[in-house]
């Protein structure tokens, strides 16, 4: 019976991509997923009875703020040393309640000065720092989401709150675009691609609603005035998904000026000045292109996602009858077809002169 292992290093060696004898294979063992699933349970409620048993003993310091501040630094950085030691299942799920634990506690230690920015911004500060030093993929994200929450929230009472969404944006695409370049730290930068993907996707839900919604998310806080800002938001992510489909085009070299290039730059203004109305549209597209572009299908999941939900959002909150809005979605599948059948000739007849 034949090895395929040896089969296939007999082919590579006859197509003169390697050279000498086969390399010792080494049989690496793999979990069963139910295994891993039933050891991350079990680490966490480990953690859950330490805590429950630590709190039941110093209950009455932990209610005094510095004490559970210093507590809730400890229980990080107990979770850090769990994070450094061991990789198993077990341990990446007690450590993370460990970590949450202590977030929590640092929380209400700090919680009579959580309206005042400079709070907010120290709190990103270490969670970003935190981003960095502890290596566990879900701490990593939860600590990139909440570092890009409290920078928000930091900025709630400047004009550039309005632009923050399409800043976060600058970043995902940054970071997705140039996805090659950190695949050595993939560990590091791929929870915070994820972190900023959905933290643009939630912020601009919310402030796409306008100045109540937001207002309400931010539980009575003093917002900025300045919601003039909230259409050049919009301006500028329609520009971010024409400049995504230039980079796009320049990666897998189609030239700009050819037919191909000038079609597909001509559908994403499209896209952009629909965007302006029906908002929310160039961050889906964005998205979608990425994860299509880079064969990622969480990230055309988030995208897809992104885009029936804001393209049911305005069909819902369009002020027409249903009749005119039934004749909105022809036109608009109507566009679509139209648009698939000239690039479909576009790309056939390119293919048939070259």
């Amino acid at each position: 019976m034949s090895n395929p292992q040896s089969d296939l290093w007999q082919q590579l060696h006859d197509a003169g991509i390697v050279t000498g004898d086969m390399p010792n294979t080494v049989d690496i063992e793999v979990t069963p997923w139910y295994v891993r699933v039933l050891q991350g349970f079990t680490g966490q409620f480990a953690a859950v009875f330490l805590l429950l048993f630590v709190f039941s003993l110093f209950k009455d310091f932990i209610k005094q703020e510095e004490v559970a501040f210093v507590l809730g630094l400890l229980l990080i950085g107990g979770a850090y040393a769990v994070f450094r030691q061991l990789s198993t299942a077990f341990a990446g799920q007690f450590g993370l309640m460990l970590s949450f634990t202590g977030h929590a506690l640092c929380l209400f230690a700090l919680h009579r000065s959580l309206d005042n920015s400079s709070t907010w911004l120290m709190i990103a500060i270490i969670e970003a720092v935190l981003v960095w030093v502890i290596p566990h993929f879900l701490h990593r994200f939860f600590s990139c989401y909440a570092a890009v929450s409290a920078l928000v929230i930091a900025s709630i009472k400047l004009p550039i709150l309005w632009l923050m969404p399409s800043l976060t944006m600058i970043v995902v695409i940054l970071l997705w675009l140039h996805e090659a370049q950190w695949l050595t730290q993939t560990t590091r930068f791929r929870p915070i691609a994820y972190a900023f993907t959905f933290v643009a996707i939630q912020m601009h839900s919310t402030f796409s609603l306008g100045y109540a919604a937001v207002f309400k998310a931010a539980e009575g806080r003093e917002l900025s005035a300045q919601t003039w800002l909230i259409p050049i938001n919009e301006v500028l992510l329609g520009a971010m998904l024409v400049l995504t489909i230039v980079k796009l085009l320049a990666r897998y070299q189609v030239a700009a000026v050819s037919k191909q290039g000038l079609a597909a730059i001509f559908a994403g203004a499209i896209l952009a000045l629909i965007s302006l109305k029906a908002t929310g549209l160039a961050i889906a597209w964005i998205l979608i292109l990425l994860g299509f572009s880079a064969g990622n299908r969480v990230l055309l999941g988030l995208g897809f996602f992104a885009f029936w939900s804001y393209l049911g959002r305005y069909y819902y909150f369009l002020n027409i009858s249903l009749l005119d809005k039934s004749y909105v979605l022809i036109g608009t599948g109507v566009l679509m077809l139209l648009m698939r059948q000239a690039l479909k000739h576009l790309r056939t007849e390119e293919t048939h002169h070259a």
